[in-house]
């Protein structure tokens, strides 16, 4: 129970339940150091909830327990993340950019490439806090799991709270990585690199090790695509809206049967419908609204199957903002136009698929060999030269 000066009333209500033992509890109105206040109390286990919490805290007993055991759980996380550190410097692991995927590299180079270059003086660190989200992925949720992917793997090593800049609060992160005959790259180095892989056209290696790893990047970021627009029309409606695995997982199936324009058309209608029964909340608790409108989908798609539909298109609008993700991949990388979002995706994976398959199966004619260099390469012919027994391939795409 709360210090308080006087009661003024107490009385029990038996529509507010306690949320420790769901037991009826008191509504009270009293004074606290010549202050009014209000708070309901368990008529069982003494539990307090403040209607306006003024520095008040309850110290019931299933209170202090929480309070112990977040307290304990912080410094757990505390002494591991201490351990972490403390391990990580004494292996000193460094990782060769090579060593990431191709959605990290893609990630990576999306973060660098507009704040790196030869004409600018940079910082010699990544400074998340300069980012928004949206502008480097299709959607926060797939910008948010490669942060915390690259930082977890250690790709990305926080800045020390000393060296910060402006304040202690900042994203700063250095890079961990190295080069091929670099020990400690710049950053413009490694940027470089990424876009000797992503806009030389194959010239100069490539960054992918499957033509299978380039397919499941292209699905991914056309799901995280469709999520931006389904975020992009619930701006308009004034309603909150953010993925789940589920949904991602939904677009995806839907992208292998379906142009994302059509997939547009029926994530519009199914929205319009969802507002119109006034079924979307305002804050999408518990992802209320992304699981309505997977169900929605779900349930059009099958209604279509069964009765043979032909879905119309929607055209991406055009205000809808592009991110450097998708911009860097789709067209600068993989050289495809708009007919990617008008056509299924295996239709423009077909068109794609026999360049990517050979730069990923490529090898040695000679020794067998992968680590190959490229010495030339147009769309139709390609030179490689082996850097173990000096062989040269020549080749006809």
């Amino acid at each position: 129970m709360p210090e308080v000066s006087q009661i003024f009333q107490k009385q029990l209500d038996a529509s507010q339940h306690c949320s420790a033992c769901q037991a009826a509890m008191y509504w009270i109105e009293a004074e606290y150091y010549q202050q009014p206040m209000s708070y309901y109390q368990c008529s069982h286990c003494g539990h307090c909830q403040f209607v306006q919490n003024g520095g008040q805290s309850c110290h019931c007993e299933y209170c202090l327990k929480q309070r112990k055991k977040s307290i304990q759980n912080s410094l757990y996380s505390e002494r591991k993340e201490q351990q972490r550190q403390k391990q990580r410097a004494e292996d000193n692991v460094e990782y060769l950019l090579d060593d990431l995927s191709l959605l990290e590299k893609l990630f990576l180079l999306s973060l660098l490439d507009g704040m790196v270059d030869h004409h600018h003086a940079h910082a010699q660190f990544v400074d998340f806090s300069h980012y928004r989200s949206t502008q480097i992925a299709p959607s926060y949720q797939l910008f948010k799991m490669l942060k915390q992917q690259m930082i977890h793997n250690d790709y990305l090593l926080e800045k020390p709270l000393i060296e910060k800049q402006h304040s202690e609060n900042a994203e700063q992160y250095y890079t961990n990585l190295k080069l091929q005959g670099y020990r400690e790259p710049s950053l413009l180095s490694i940027t470089e690199q990424l876009r000797a892989w992503f806009y030389r056209d194959f010239c100069q290696g490539v960054p992918f090790r499957s033509s299978n790893e380039v397919k499941q990047t292209l699905q991914l970021i056309l799901a995280h695509e469709l999520l931006h627009f389904c975020q992009y029309r619930c701006l308009a409606l004034k309603v909150q809206f953010y993925g789940n695995q589920a949904l991602i997982d939904h677009f995806q199936t839907l992208l292998n049967e379906l142009a994302v324009t059509q997939i547009y058309f029926l994530i519009d209608r199914a929205l319009n419908y969802l507002a119109e029964k006034k079924l979307l909340q305002p804050s999408n608790q518990n992802y209320v609204n992304t699981n309505r409108l997977r169900k929605t989908l779900l349930e059009y798609r099958q209604r279509g199957i069964e009765q043979h539909w032909e879905t119309q298109n929607l055209s991406r609008p055009q205000d809808m903002p592009r991110s450097q993700m998708t911009e860097i991949f789709l067209h600068r990388f993989l050289k495809l136009d708009e007919k990617v979002y008008q056509q299924p995706l295996w239709k423009s994976w077909q068109l794609i698929l026999p360049k990517i398959r050979f730069f990923a199966e490529c090898h040695c004619i000679q020794c067998g060999s992968r680590d190959l260099t490229i010495e030339y390469s147009t769309e139709e012919y390609v030179s490689f030269s082996c850097l173990h027994c000096k062989q040269q391939d020549h080749y006809f795409i």
